[in-house]
């Protein structure tokens, strides 16, 4: 799915989107009875702070954790997917 439909769905859905971190993203989730919301990749995410922050893995994973997968923001909030390899 193209980024910019991807957001427009996200948009019209009041989902909350991580701003700067496009690349991360995976697509647009799905669920029963609630909000569509965004979907991002958790490597990838965390690439993307290093390199937006200039941080190291560890302060990125971290502040991922607390900020982002530790954070409630309602219905629409984002999923952070980490791939089984």
């Amino acid at each position: 799915m193209d980024s910019a439909l991807a957001h427009q769905i996200l948009d019209d859905e009041d989902a909350h989107v991580l701003e700067g971190h496009e690349t991360a993203m995976l697509g647009i989730g799905h669920r029963c009875g609630q909000p569509t919301i965004a979907v991002y990749d958790r490597d990838e995410l965390i690439g993307s702070f290093m390199k937006m922050n200039q941080w190291s893995f560890e302060a990125a994973q971290e502040w991922i954790e607390f900020n982002i997968e530790g954070a409630w923001i309602g219905e629409s909030t984002p999923m952070i997917l980490e791939k089984i390899e």
